[in-house]
């Protein structure tokens, strides 16, 4: 996947927002890739990744947490989305 397909991504498929929900998607295998803001906290970007390869979803790297929260279309940085099939 393009980087600059991502924000395409975003604003045409459902998602959730948060550590909570996405890790709720990836257990459950509705999500189709997760992005991660690179200056997320690091237990947060270790126990993603960790997650990911377990669950064996996409992982995409985000520049940063207020990039990813403005592409997801919330007012506020956001250290992980997880994109939904």
């Amino acid at each position: 996947m393009k980087d600059d397909d991502i924000p395409k991504l975003l604003d045409n498929q459902k998602k959730v927002v948060g550590m909570n929900q996405a890790r709720k998607a990836i257990e459950n295998g509705e999500a189709q890739v997760t992005l991660l803001a690179a200056d997320a906290e690091f237990r947060i970007i270790a126990e993603v990744r960790e997650m990911c390869e377990k669950y064996n979803c996409k992982l995409q790297m985000y520049p940063s947490m207020k990039e990813l929260g403005k592409d997801a279309g919330i007012n506020v940085g956001a250290s992980i989305v997880a994109v939904l099939k």
